[in-house]
């Protein structure tokens, strides 16, 4: 979806849709991720709010979004059948610049998820938040490598 809504919206391709593009974010998407971080971070703790959520952004920082951002940069280049050439590039380009928007991007809605939403709410807000960070994701992991 969150692909579809990049393709169209963003970067206004009307009917000149990648649907094998769509595939393959998608395809990533199904393969990356877990909703299970989500819901233990949201009801196993049971220790004060501010802990958790300082200890989930500490996670999340250090070690899930570099790792992470990695491999969907690194699948999207090879599924869309390029080289590892490219996967420098590709790296060299957007990596820094999409991991930069990452801290930007994921405290904030934490923050926002432990402080302001309320505990029934939480799993939904995240998951449209994920949508925007995943339509994000879409747009920057798919736009061209430029040669130097």
């Amino acid at each position: 979806m969150a692909d579809v809504i990049s393709q169209q919206a963003i970067e206004k391709r009307g009917v000149n849709h990648d649907v094998m593009r769509t595939i393959r974010m998608t395809t990533i998407g199904f393969c990356l991720t877990n909703d299970e971080y989500h819901k233990i971070v949201g009801s196993a703790f049971t220790m004060d709010i501010v802990l958790i959520v300082w200890l989930s952004l500490l996670h999340a920082k250090a070690i899930f979004s570099p790792s992470m951002l990695a491999s969907i940069f690194t699948a999207s280049v090879l599924l869309s059948g390029k080289t590892f050439t490219d996967i420098r590039s590709k790296f060299r380009q957007d990596y820094v610049s999409a991991l930069g928007n990452s801290y930007k991007f994921w405290p904030a809605a934490q923050i926002i998820t432990f402080y302001v939403v309320p505990a029934k709410f939480r799993i939904p807000y995240v998951a449209v938040a994920s949508l925007f960070w995943n339509i994000y994701l879409a747009w920057i992991t798919n736009r061209s490598i430029q040669r130097r």
